[in-house]
């Protein structure tokens, strides 16, 4: 009976077991079918690629040179009191803008005043002195023709080297001691010995501190760092303060020594100003002619007009300079 039972249960699980594998198989072999036939039908897509285009063409292939540097005003001037005193007044604050000869501050006058009056009657009396002893000498104009003469001969050895300026000095004073004694200089003697040249030279120089007693801009531009207030006392040579004309400016950039060998003045430049976000467009002005032994850099000059007042001494620039250039190359837009 268990013998008849394990046959029957065998039997059983081998029929369940091949019918299923048969029928595992026959689904398998039916989906792959579908996907064969599938692909065949629907072919893969492949992408689209964009290019760029330009138009190529025959030019100037120029090779940049990279430099940086600094904006700075060319004209810019400290000024200083000629003479000393009292300023009286100072009409000018921090950032005017002045005109060339325009009032700046004013010293005192009154002790220069009465200093050029001294040297004036002075000069009345040397010349009432020498009209007094005008009959006492006679001026010998040919003597005074003579010795012009000679002298211009003289100065022309000295000029083609036919004689040294030992010589020359030696000679001249020999022509001047002789001209003397025919009485060529006896006017000019008298002047001084009766002290008229001496109060001429007096007088101009009081005229002169006068003037300086006024200080003037000596060009346009703007006032900065103004170090004087009114009532204060100065000393000759004290700083007033400094002009500045920004009306042109030049960027110096320093360019490796490498990149020198083909650089000339007339060269365009490109001239990136961050701070303003501007690019300019200029030529180089000047190239130094000497070279930083610690940087191995030669400065280079870039001038550039600023009407408006946009950019300002010391602002950084990055200037991108024609360097060397291949003529007549065929060229071809770098966007391409």
């Amino acid at each position: 009976l268990t013998a008849a039972l394990l046959l029957h249960l065998g039997g059983c699980l081998g029929s369940g077991g091949d019918g299923s594998g048969a029928d595992s198989t026959a689904a398998g072999d039916s989906v792959t079918a579908a996907a064969d036939t599938s692909g065949a039908k629907k072919p893969k897509k492949e992408k689209a690629i964009k290019v760029n285009i330009g138009e190529v063409r025959t030019g100037d292939l120029v090779m940049p040179v990279f430099a940086d540097g600094a904006i700075r005003t060319p004209q810019s001037v400290v000024i200083k009191t000629k003479v000393g005193g009292q300023l009286m007044d100072v009409l000018v604050r921090d950032g005017d803008r002045v005109r060339k000869g325009q009032l700046l501050a004013r010293i005192d006058p009154r002790e220069f005043e009465i200093a050029l009056e001294e040297s004036r009657y002075r000069h009345l009396q040397a010349l009432s002195q020498m009209a007094a002893e005008a009959d006492t000498f006679e001026v010998n104009h040919e003597a005074v023709k003579d010795f012009t003469t000679a002298r211009n001969d003289l100065e022309k050895l000295r000029t083609n080297g036919s004689i040294t300026r030992e010589e020359y000095s030696n000679r001249l004073l020999e022509l001047e001691m002789a001209a003397l004694q025919k009485g060529a200089f006896r006017e000019a003697v008298f002047q001084q010995r009766t002290g008229l040249a001496e109060a001429r030279m007096a007088e101009e120089r009081a005229k002169l501190n006068l003037e300086y007693t006024e200080i003037r801009a000596p060009f346009a531009g703007i006032v900065q760092g103004l170090a004087v207030v009114d009532g204060e006392i100065v000393a000759m040579g004290a700083a007033v303060c400094t002009v500045y004309n920004n009306d042109l400016l030049e960027a110096a950039v320093n360019v490796l020594e490498a990149d020198l060998g083909n650089l000339t003045t007339g060269r365009p430049v490109l001239m990136a100003v961050p701070a303003t976000g501007d690019t300019l467009r200029a030529v180089v002005d000047v190239i130094s002619p000497n070279l930083d032994q610690a940087t191995r850099t030669c400065e280079v000059l870039v001038r550039f007009p600023n009407p408006d007042g946009r950019y300002r001494p010391g602002m950084f620039v990055r200037a991108q300079i024609a360097g060397v250039i291949f003529k007549d190359k065929l060229l071809a837009p770098q966007s391409a």
